[in-house]
């Protein structure tokens, strides 16, 4: 039947009935801290009219007119933190009985346990993987994928690019405008570098001032068609700190792997490249390959 208006006890606990929009104004706190029934009625096959109660508890229970089916949604919550909802169903009322519903609520706090340690270890994982200031993978993840793409490009005949880039005249910007405005100079240069790679592209801030770009099944001339792209973004960017424009140079190394090149020959040449680009004054892009250097001028 219907619920009636006003109150009503389900297993001794009192419940009060209010309308849908009254229950989805809830607080936070208020939701971690009551059981809400929801009885839903249908005339033909079309719902037509809701109400819900809420009675004393830690759970969010939801029932049909007749009770052919009970959902029971429990929040998960540890340290006040809610950590996700928890989703029973039964064609039983039973559940609606206090040791049932302790039951679940304390089903519902062992997955809270186990999701705030799953949260710790991603905390954790981050923490060595990536860079705090641009979010980007940090010279320990770059070198895993970059030794995970070498393995790939052994196995299917691939080639692959890496781009060694530096900024240049980094420490004049910090001199002149303080390490904030450096902050500022190495999240925009990592967002460029995030916009133009592709999803099977690998970003990583490798340290300080430098970046990396690992292209995955590129050759020379796809990784210097991507290299324009981004020098012209670069210029184009540049970011503004208490009024003062602050231009991006990078100087580019670019080199080529494939199947044969160990990692750490791919990761020298293209230090190398990027290096000669930056010793004849910067903003050049220098290829390094078999037969040596080559620059753009």
């Amino acid at each position: 039947p219907k619920p009636a208006a006003g109150s009503t006890s389900i297993s001794e606990i009192s419940l009060r009935i209010f309308s849908c929009s009254d229950f989805g104004a809830m607080t936070k706190s208020e939701l971690l801290a009551s059981i809400a029934v929801i009885w839903i009625w249908v005339e033909g096959s079309s719902p037509c009219r809701c109400r819900s109660a809420v009675m004393s508890s830690s759970s969010l229970v939801f029932a049909s007119a007749a009770l052919m089916c009970v959902v029971v949604l429990i929040p998960v919550v540890l340290d006040n933190d809610l950590k996700g909802i928890l989703l029973l169903a039964t064609s039983s009322a039973a559940m609606l009985e206090r040791d049932s519903m302790k039951r679940c609520v304390d089903l519902a706090g062992r997955f809270a346990v186990a999701l705030a340690s799953a949260e710790r270890e991603e905390a954790l994982y981050r923490q060595a993987h990536y860079d705090e200031l641009t979010g980007l993978p940090n010279r320990q993840l770059l070198k895993d994928r970059l030794e995970q793409q070498i393995v790939q490009a052994r196995r299917e005949e691939q080639v692959g690019a890496l781009l060694y880039l530096d900024l240049d005249r980094f420490k004049e910007i910090n001199d002149r405008y303080g390490h904030h405005a450096g902050d500022v100079v190495l999240t925009t240069v990592g967002s460029v570098l995030e916009a133009h790679s592709r999803g099977t592209d690998a970003v990583s801030r490798w340290g300080g001032d430098e970046f990396l770009l690992l292209l995955r099944e590129t050759g020379l001339r796809g990784a210097e068609n991507l290299v324009e792209r981004l020098r012209t973004a670069l210029l184009q960017a540049e970011p503004e700190v208490d009024g003062h424009r602050l231009p991006i140079s990078l100087s580019f190394g670019i080199t080529v792997h494939d199947r044969a090149t160990p990692v750490e020959d791919t990761l020298r040449q293209a230090d190398e490249a990027m290096y000669a680009g930056k010793s004849r004054g910067g903003g050049r892009i220098v290829v390094s390959s078999g037969s040596g250097l080559s620059t753009d001028d």
